[in-house]
Parts: C-alpha cells; sequence; structure tokens
C-alpha cells in the first residue's frame, strides 16, 4: 500500500491543487466528518481546495485527511495539514 501524500496549507501557501486525472475530492476531519467535496464538472477543470468548509468558510489550523478518486477509478488518500 502506497504512503499517503502530505500537503501544508500556509498563507504563503493558501491551497492544495489536484492533478488533471482527479475526478473528484472528498476533505474529512480526523474523526471522519466530510468538511468539502468537489466533483470535476468537466475534463479541463482542475480541482483546487482553499482550506475552506462546504459554506466557504477558513477552517481552523489542524490536520485533514483527503480522499481522491481518479478517472480510472482509483482511490488515493492524503493528509492536508493547515498551518495559520
Amino acid at each position: 500500500m502506497e504512503e499517503p501524500e502530505q500537503h501544508f496549507l500556509t498563507p504563503s501557501n493558501p491551497e492544495l491543487v489536484f492533478g488533471k486525472q482527479v475526478e473528484e475530492v472528498f476533505i474529512r476531519d480526523v474523526r471522519g466528518r466530510v468538511l468539502w467535496e468537489m466533483k470535476r464538472g468537466n475534463s479541463s477543470q482542475i480541482i483546487v481546495w482553499y482550506g475552506t468548509d462546504k459554506d466557504g468558510e477558513s477552517i481552523e489550523s489542524g490536520l485533514y485527511i483527503y480522499q481522491m478518486r481518479t478517472s480510472d477509478g482509483k482511490r488515493k488518500y492524503g493528509v492536508a495539514v493547515i498551518a495559520k
């Protein structure tokens, strides 16, 4: 099994950009609750997360887990750390 990728969101790096092959992304807190989700609308769209919840509100500093599904059907997981 692959190690999950780690990404850090900081004031100087405030976004997490997912590749063109990513079809959907779910951001969860450490309790497993979905805070944000996005599905790609068309083949040229790239999914970008700005450290916000479903309502567009900035979320607290901490550790978040993302799950993504790629265009070939694979599911991958990673960790995003928000440090404000």
